[in-house]
């Protein structure tokens, strides 16, 4: 067994020190919103990992709260996919909020399994900056876990919406 210095383990993303200053780690984006990035773990949205947003049904203020961040990514050139979306996009909204519609995928699916594997895949490929996707109910952790460890593996950010 190796050893490995403990400056070296502290530099990884996945181990949070609450004793960081107010700045943003590396592989963290800003959420555009600065009361949510005071509280968020790192100072904003994580790389690499899936952020579960309860909601009380679709269309309750999960885009508002994620425009800042999609129109950012979108006008640094970067890829978004929209996956299931419970109601059709409606672009002019869309670019009102500085998000470049070139950069946006809406995949539409037939099934709940059809969109657990077209999100998978999507956060699986590096050249996809973020994955949102709607689901009418609650993940297995089993397929929860399948999807953090596909954001791990292409490091882009991942929303799942959940109406409860």
């Amino acid at each position: 067994m190796s050893a490995i210095a403990l400056s070296t383990l502290l530099q990884r993303r996945d181990i949070w020190r609450g004793d960081r200053g107010p700045h943003a780690l590396p592989g963290v984006v800003a959420s555009g919103w600065s009361a949510l990035d005071a509280a968020l773990p790192g100072h904003g949205w994580e790389r690499g990992s899936v952020t579960e947003l309860l909601v009380p049904g679709p269309g309750q203020g999960e885009l508002s709260l994620l425009l800042p961040t999609l129109a950012r990514l979108t006008q640094a050139g970067q890829q978004v996919a929209l996956i299931a979306p419970p109601m059709p996009p409606y672009p002019p909204a869309w670019q009102s909020a500085g998000v470049e519609l070139s950069r946006l995928v809406w995949v539409v699916t037939s099934s709940p399994r059809e969109q657990l594997w077209a999100v998978e895949q999507s956060l699986r490929e590096p050249a996809c900056a973020c994955v949102l996707s709607w689901f009418a109910q609650a993940l297995p952790d089993k397929q929860g876990r399948r999807l953090q460890v596909a954001a791990g593996a292409g490091d882009g950010l991942g929303f799942v919406v959940q109406a409860r």
